[in-house]
């Protein structure tokens, strides 16, 4: 790998050339990706929904979006597994995801930002509990990663009220 670098005072510059590193497994040709299609994830206590979208016309308006391809991955019980199964959950959600956006070529995977760490003392004690502990900076540090050697971008957005939306939306 040719590296080139250099100092003045207040940093340090390296710079290489990204066809020059070997090749890793999970490296893939970037997507074409399309007009208006994108991923979106949201994240529950027991479940973690995946969709891909489409819409070309009015991003703001529900009613021009077409859903493409869901899937809902189920989270093992708080109780019953190891943190070492809860990372290979997150790490097949992950692939499952970037496998969604290059089917649908959807250039963008978008992550709801966590709503901070919830406490309460009252009955929604324990669901903040299981929203709590599996830690969602890994998802998102996991996707980004995986992400980024696939050719996608990664953003986050507040998730406020999405649950609400969605249940409005689909009538459930």
């Amino acid at each position: 790998i040719n590296v080139t670098y250099s100092v003045d005072a207040e940093a340090v510059s390296i710079t290489f050339d990204p066809a020059d590193l070997p090749d890793h497994p999970e490296r893939r040709k970037p997507v074409q990706a399309w007009k208006g299609r994108a991923l979106g994830i949201d994240l529950n206590p027991e479940w973690i929904g995946i969709a891909a979208v489409d819409n070309i016309t009015n991003p703001k308006e529900l009613e021009e979006t077409s859903l493409l391809e869901y899937a809902l991955v189920q989270f093992p019980k708080r109780n019953a597994v190891t943190t070492e199964t809860i990372r290979e959950v997150l790490a097949a959600t992950c692939d499952r995801a970037i496998g969604l956006a290059r089917k649908h070529h959807c250039g963008v995977i978008v992550l709801e930002k966590g709503l901070g760490k919830l406490r309460s003392r009252g009955k929604n004690r324990a669901l903040n509990g299981m929203i709590n502990y599996w830690a969602r900076t890994i998802l998102l540090h996991m996707l980004t990663r995986k992400a980024r050697l696939a050719g996608i971008k990664v953003i986050e957005i507040w998730g406020g009220y999405s649950t609400t939306i969605g249940n409005l939306a689909l009538e459930v």
